[in-house]
C-alpha cells in the first residue's frame, strides 16, 4: 500500500493502518489529487469511513494529517464534534456562501470557526504525531504550513472564492507564519499578518 524504507515511518504506519482497520476505516489510495478544482490531497469521511489520499511527494505529510483527523473522530474530540452541534452542515454552508447561494450571516461566520478550531486542533495533533514517531517531515515547516491554512480559510471568509493567488503560498506570507501553531488564529488574526494575507490572496 505504502512503500518506504524508513523504519520511523514503517512503525508509524503500522500502527496507524492496524488502528484504522480495527475501526473499519477504508483506506483509498488516489493517483491524481483528488478535487482538481481544490487540489484536495486527502480527507477523512466519518460518514463512508473512509480515509482517501493522493499519492504524490507530500502522502506522508497528508496521510498523517487525515489520521489525526481519524483520531479526533475517535476520541470524539469537541472540535470535531461541533460538526454536528448545530442544524446546519458548516462545510456545506461555508460551500454555499462561497457559491454565493446564501448572504453572509452569523451562521456562517460561526461555521468558519467551526472548520478553522478543528483544522488548528487536527495540525496540533498531527504535529504531535510526527514528533512522537520522529518522522521525517520537517516540524517547524509543517507547523508554519498550518497556520497559513488557518489564515487561507479567514480569506476565503473575506474574499469568497476558493481561489488564491500563487503568492499567497510565497515566502513573503510563509515567513510570518509563527514556528508554532496558533490555535487563537481560527478566531481571529493579527492585523498585519490579515492585511497582508488579503492583499496576497
Amino acid at each position: 500500500m505504502f512503500c518506504t524504507r524508513n523504519p520511523h515511518v514503517k512503525k508509524f504506519l503500522a500502527i496507524a493502518i492496524e488502528d484504522l482497520k480495527h475501526h473499519h476505516i477504508k483506506i483509498k489510495l488516489y493517483r491524481r489529487t483528488i478535487d482538481p478544482k481544490f487540489e484536495i490531497d486527502g480527507y477523512f469521511d466519518d460518514c463512508s469511513m473512509e480515509l482517501g489520499i493522493y499519492k504524490n511527494y507530500r502522502w506522508l505529510e497528508t496521510f498523517v494529517h487525515e489520521y489525526a483527523h481519524f483520531l479526533q473522530w475517535k476520541q470524539d474530540e469537541s472540535t470535531f464534534a461541533a460538526y454536528y452541534k448545530y442544524d446546519y452542515d458548516p462545510v456545506k454552508l461555508v460551500e454555499n456562501y462561497v457559491q454565493r447561494k446564501v448572504a453572509y450571516c452569523k451562521k456562517v461566520k460561526n461555521a468558519f470557526n467551526v472548520i478553522r478550531r478543528n483544522e488548528a486542533c487536527c495540525d496540533k495533533l498531527a504535529a504531535n504525531l510526527i514528533k512522537k514517531y520522529d518522522l521525517p517531515i520537517n516540524l517547524e515547516k509543517y507547523r508554519r504550513e498550518a497556520n497559513r491554512q488557518i489564515v487561507f480559510y479567514h480569506c476565503v471568509e473575506l474574499k469568497r472564492s476558493w481561489e488564491p493567488s500563487n503568492k499567497f503560498y510565497g515566502d513573503l506570507l510563509g515567513q510570518m507564519m509563527p514556528s508554532k501553531i496558533k490555535k487563537s488564529y481560527a478566531e481571529k488574526l493579527p492585523k498585519q499578518i490579515l492585511k497582508t494575507a488579503l492583499k496576497l490572496f
